[in-house]
């Protein structure tokens, strides 16, 4: 799909103008904030896999109002900055935005038995392996002011978390690498993160999509919700650029793909001999956002 415009700075700046003509020093920590409990979730997959267990934060109040005036400072200013390819964390799209374009693409494929891969991309624990370091230099590449800037700073820093297992709740430990899920803000912030990767995916000539009908100059590459990946590629070495790239992601950003839950669909002729898929290759119907395909 065609990307939007280059954003602006002054278009998320304009979003925190009014924290920043209070001229009040923002605090240096939230020291005073009760360490977040931790409810754990079981996901698809073998419930003895540590890997299939979603943390789900249970934060305060005082936490979740700071968190929510983030999300509203900066919500007009997302349709700007985010590729359109992503359906999530923007006002105006939704999942059947990525649903449709999956389904008239593969019928499209298939009416003309064109030579493609469907590549299905899921992040392991997405939310939980996000650099700190790497989350802040995206929020400034992005044109978010320092205002801003500093108070994601201090929610993802000295935090803490315990685990609540059987009702009990156990002593707290120090939380690195991660994006809360339960807090309000951190849809927009992992959407922002995982922008880089849709911007390396439709900018890079390495890798081939599926000419459009209208224009062939015109490609659908990639359609995202969250961190749910949805690739169309034309041939193999299209596939292995994509690979290298979320390799190259992954070693900056700390993100890591899960081979396990990642699938593939081919359609026409492939010849995998030499560089076979990490993930399983589907012979029949593939599920999307929990729909098949």
């Amino acid at each position: 799909m065609e990307s939007s415009p280059p954003p602006s700075p002054a278009t998320v700046e304009k979003e925190e103008a009014s924290m920043e003509e209070e001229d009040q020093s923002p605090p240096a920590n939230l020291e005073e904030e009760e360490p977040e409990t931790s409810q754990i979730l079981t996901s698809p997959g073998e419930r003895c896999e540590l890997k299939n267990w979603r943390p789900i934060s249970l934060l305060n109040v005082d936490y979740k109002i700071l968190s929510k005036t983030m999300v509203n400072r900066v919500k007009d200013a997302m349709g700007e900055i985010v590729h359109l390819d992503q359906t999530c964390g923007v006002a105006g799209r939704r999942v059947a935005d990525s649903l449709a374009l999956i389904r008239d693409t593969i019928q499209y494929i298939t009416d003309r038995n064109i030579h493609a891969a469907l590549v299905c991309l899921d992040q392991e624990k997405a939310f939980d392996c996000v650099s700190q370091e790497f989350m802040e230099r995206v929020l400034q590449g992005f044109g978010s002011g320092e205002w801003f800037c500093h108070y994601v700073r201090i929610m993802y820093t000295d935090i803490f978390s315990s685990v609540m297992v059987n009702g009990w709740r156990r002593d707290p430990f120090p939380i690195r690498s991660v994006v809360r899920q339960g807090c309000p803000h951190s849809p927009s912030v992992f959407v922002l993160v995982i922008e880089l990767l849709a911007e390396y995916i439709s900018k890079n000539p390495s890798i081939s999509g599926i000419p459009t009908p209208a224009d062939a100059k015109k490609e659908v590459k990639c359609t995202l919700y969250m961190d749910d990946v949805t690739l169309f590629c034309a041939d193999g070495k299209s596939v292995q650029s994509l690979l290298e790239g979320c390799k190259d992601f992954g070693k900056a950003s700390w993100s890591k793909i899960n081979v396990d839950k990642s699938q593939a669909k081919l359609f026409g002729c492939w010849d995998l001999c030499n560089k076979p898929l990490p993930f399983p290759i589907e012979a029949g119907l593939v599920k999307i956002l929990g729909i098949w395909f």
